[in-house]
């Protein structure tokens, strides 16, 4: 099974079970998406789900290292009324939290998959995790 087909089954499941959950849903089905899905972002979401960078849950949400929350952080999958709808800004943001700690050897906890708070506003200190920088 090619690594989009395994996406493709991962996202069908998904929003059958959202539908499960969700009976305000008209439909379990995947609603197609206009997105391009690039092969090496799915090779990389793989990687970090083998080695636990992410964790899926049941109907689309996931957790990375940083910042994990009880059924998961961020969605793979949106509620509409025809299914499941990809959340595209999500596959490659994996891609590039998975490229940083398994490919380039930063340590997971040194990379946020989404900054806080205390990253937003200047001046950054960018030698410390951003939830620990302070602002003089």
């Amino acid at each position: 099974m090619t690594d989009r087909e395994r996406f493709d089954d991962l996202l069908r499941r998904a929003a059958a079970e959202l539908f499960a959950d969700n009976p305000r849903m008209s439909s379990g089905s995947l609603v197609p998406t206009p997105n391009v899905i690039a092969a090496e972002n799915l090779s990389r979401f793989f990687e970090a789900a083998d080695n636990r960078l992410i964790t899926p849950h049941h109907g689309g949400p996931f957790n990375t290292l940083a910042r994990p929350k009880p059924g998961g952080r961020w969605s793979l999958l949106s509620r509409s009324p025809a299914g499941g709808w990809y959340n595209a800004e999500y596959l490659p943001r994996i891609a590039a939290y998975s490229e940083a700690i398994l490919h380039l050897g930063y340590p997971p906890h040194r990379v946020p998959f989404e900054p806080d708070s205390s990253c937003r506003h200047p001046p950054y200190n960018w030698t410390l995790p951003c939830s620990t920088t302070t602002v003089a």
